[in-house]
């Protein structure tokens, strides 16, 4: 749930009330650890060591460069972001709504929906 259980501290990371991590703007994160740069700005590990960005945030190659977090979001394995059904995307950042199942954002800031997502005038309405 955002706390440290075992192992070392994430680089980069500080733990901040409540025990949640608030990586910033520049890190580098590979399946939910940080591995190299800065913190995430208003970023938070939930359970199962989860990156959840929100809303405004800027991804570009697995790395923050700008905005901030994604609601619901969470950054899997090989540094890319999973957002579900209900995301509101707009020229590759999050607007609103919820995370785009299976979807990853490219080095070009745009989202790459998983294969099967269904999108509607930039909107996640389900899978196939």
């Amino acid at each position: 749930g955002g706390r440290c259980v075992g192992g070392k501290q994430l680089a980069g990371g500080s733990l901040g009330h409540g025990g949640t991590l608030r990586p910033a703007v520049g890190a580098v994160i590979r399946g939910g650890r940080c591995v190299g740069g800065k913190q995430l700005a208003g970023g938070s590990l939930g359970h199962g060591g989860t990156l959840r960005p929100a809303v405004g945030a800027v991804i570009r190659g697995g790395r923050c460069v700008g905005g901030k977090q994604l609601a619901g979001g969470s950054l899997g394995h090989g540094g890319t972001l999973r957002p579900a059904v209900g995301a509101v995307i707009r020229g590759g950042r999050c607007v609103g709504g919820k995370q785009l199942a299976g979807g990853s954002l490219s080095n070009g800031g745009t989202l790459r929906p998983a294969v099967g997502a269904v999108i509607r005038g930039s909107r996640c309405v389900g899978s196939q």
